[in-house]
């Protein structure tokens, strides 16, 4: 996921972000802190890319926002029209 091509015009350093991943990863196994954890960490990056005016709309994508719909991220509610935005 980290690796995704959306990400590639960030130049970020993506040592960090995989060592936190595969860290938090094994801590904890279960199906709903997997999706937390690798949400957590899309959204890290994507925080990154945006600290040097590079926005990624990562949750368009389907592959990186699949990560993240067993937690709804970003959801603020279906009435409330809003949306996630970096």
């Amino acid at each position: 996921l980290l690796k995704n091509p959306l990400f590639a015009r960030c130049f970020v350093d993506l040592a960090f972000f995989l060592h936190a991943c595969v860290r938090d990863l094994c801590l904890d196994q279960s199906a709903t802190r997997r999706d937390e954890v690798k949400c957590s960490i899309v959204a890290a990056l994507a925080r990154s890319c945006a600290a040097k005016g590079i926005f990624v709309d990562w949750t368009s994508n389907e592959t990186l926002a699949k990560s993240c719909r067993t937690i709804a991220y970003g959801e603020c509610g279906a009435t409330s029209g809003a949306t996630y935005s970096e």
